[in-house]
C-alpha cells in the first residue's frame, strides 16, 4: 500500500477499483458495511456509509454490478497450490470469486498433471459468477453460491 487508511479513509489493496466505480454505486465491505459512493477518480472514491460496521484487515470488497478484473488465484492462492495441494493429494480445492468458467480453467492449470484426480469447487459470490452460472457448471466439479 501506498496509503495505510486511517479513521476517515480506507486502503484497498486493489487499485484499480476507484477507477471501476460510479457515483451511486453500492458498495459493501464485509457482510455489514454499506457504503454509497458519491465522488470519484481513478485513484480514489468518496462514499457516504449507510450502516454503522468494524472495519478489519483484508475484508472483502463487493461491488455489485462490477466486473473486477483480478486473476482468481493471487500469487499465495497458486504457490500453496503447488506446494502444498498437489504434494499432500488434496481431494478437493474451493476457488473463490469465481466469474466465469475461465477461472477454474485457469485453476486447472495450475493444478498441472493432478487436474484430473483433485475436484474444484467454485465458490460464486458476486452478481458476474451468478450471470455466468451456467458455464460456471459445466466446468465446475461442485458449486457453492456464498453470496452475490
Amino acid at each position: 500500500y501506498t496509503f495505510r487508511g486511517n479513521a476517515f479513509c480506507v486502503a484497498v489493496s486493489f487499485r484499480k477499483l476507484p477507477a471501476l466505480l460510479k457515483p451511486g454505486a453500492c458498495v459493501w465491505i464485509g457482510r455489514t458495511a454499506e457504503l454509497v459512493i458519491t465522488a470519484c477518480d481513478k485513484d480514489y472514491a468518496v462514499a457516504r456509509v449507510l450502516s454503522n460496521f468494524r472495519l478489519y484487515e483484508c475484508m472483502l470488497v463487493n461491488v455489485p454490478g462490477v466486473t473486477v478484473d483480478l486473476p482468481v488465484l493471487q500469487l499465495k492462492d497458486r504457490d500453496d497450490i503447488r506446494n502444498f495441494v498437489v504434494p499432500n493429494c488434496v481431494d478437493f480445492v474451493a476457488v473463490s470469486a469465481v466469474q466465469n468458467a475461465g477461472d477454474l480453467k485457469f485453476a486447472r492449470s495450475i493444478l498441472g498433471s493432478s487436474a484430473e484426480s483433485i475436484r474444484l469447487i467454485a465458490k460464486i459470490e458476486n452478481e458476474e459468477g451468478v450471470r455466468n452460472f451456467d458455464e460456471i457448471v459445466a466446468e465446475a466439479d461442485a458449486v457453492m453460491l456464498a453470496r452475490g
